[in-house]
């Protein structure tokens, strides 16, 4: 994916930087459902992946939890677009819920 589209992917700002050291971007199916993956490492946070769903919004009636070793959060960003957040980390959950919002 161009920068461009990652950015409209995730409901970014035109031109604006993807937060961290991107590791990995591409797209994937879950639950019958195709997801944008971005995979990023965080300074101060370590580790966070971030899923945008395409197409019809992914009912997240719960906003945040721990799955064993996996916190996760959903966040909308200013531009509308809800990502689905995770991390081994609460630290990296909380410091990329800054950077996407």
């Amino acid at each position: 994916m161009t920068a461009e589209e990652v950015t409209a992917r995730f409901g970014l700002a035109p031109q604006t930087q993807t937060p961290g050291l991107l590791q990995l971007t591409r797209p994937c199916l879950i639950a019958e459902q195709v997801a944008n993956h971005l995979t990023t490492f965080l300074e101060g946070g370590g580790m966070v992946t971030a899923m945008a769903f395409t197409g019809q919004s992914t009912d997240f009636r719960r906003r945040a939890g721990w799955w064993p070793n996996t916190y996760w959060r959903v966040v909308t960003t200013r531009q509308g677009k809800e990502l689905l957040l995770l991390a081994e980390s609460r630290k990296a959950i909380d410091l990329a819920a800054q950077k996407f919002i």
